[in-house]
């Protein structure tokens, strides 16, 4: 992490971490901030899924 920190190269860093690690983070600068992911597990292992992205009913 302190490797990539260190460089000025990137305009921004984000990552996704549970909350007791934020304290961690905020050591090097970083604050917290909201975010949302998606993940298709089936792209891993080369499948194509079935059917397109549909709302969650909740």
């Amino acid at each position: 992490m302190r490797r990539i920190l260190d460089t000025d190269e990137f305009c921004s860093i984000d990552l996704a971490c549970d909350e007791p690690l934020l304290t961690y983070y905020s050591r090097f600068g970083m604050v917290p901030i909201r975010g949302a992911g998606l993940r298709r597990h089936a792209a891993l292992e080369g499948t194509q899924p079935t059917g397109g992205l549909q709302p969650s009913s909740t």
